[in-house]
């Protein structure tokens, strides 16, 4: 199966190009590493509730100790 062109509709007219991603340190440069999802530790940190459910909620539970929450 192929890829469709989203501005032509050209079939086959796509390719997938990997690019590897780096991440600058300072003066130099690292490979970011990445981690396979199952192989991802939850870590239980304490929340502080809002006393608004929603919110709690979008905020996985709670505001975090020195986290800042921006409105758009």
């Amino acid at each position: 199966m192929g890829w469709s062109c989203p501005d032509c509709r050209e079939w086959n007219s796509m390719t997938e190009q990997v690019i590897e991603s780096t991440m600058r340190v300072g003066k130099a440069s690292k490979s970011m590493a990445t981690t396979a999802i199952p192989d991802i530790t939850m870590h239980k940190t304490a929340r502080r509730s809002t006393d608004i459910d929603e919110l709690n909620g979008v905020l996985g539970g709670g505001l975090l100790p020195g986290s800042a929450i921006i409105r758009a």
